[in-house]
């Protein structure tokens, strides 16, 4: 495995061209699953995993993370108050993991 080149420059002082051809990391654990499904070549050096393993741990991060945080549902609700000093406050959240 190799990281390639070293980036010897502030990211944030890029421009959106010179920025697009910075390697940027997977943005969430599904889209780094799918990296690794593509490849996973290194983890099957020096006998350490097999294909199986890799299979196995990857279909089980997708089952039990990847798809129930995108089942997640976000409640909110506002309380209004009839003070002078508070007559709105910010809405509370509160998350659920089922959909009732």
């Amino acid at each position: 495995m190799r990281p390639g080149e070293p980036l010897d420059k502030d990211i944030y002082d890029l421009s959106p061209e010179e920025l697009r051809n910075v390697p940027k990391t997977p943005g969430d654990l599904d889209e780094a699953m799918s990296c690794l499904e593509k490849d996973h070549e290194f983890l099957l050096q020096s006998d350490v995993f097999t294909d199986d393993v890799i299979s196995t741990w990857i279909w089980y991060k997708r089952e039990k993370e990847v798809t129930p945080s995108a089942c997640v549902r976000i409640h909110t609700s506002f309380t209004c108050t009839t003070t002078r000093e508070k007559a709105f406050q910010a809405p509370r959240m509160r998350y659920s993991d089922s959909w009732g």
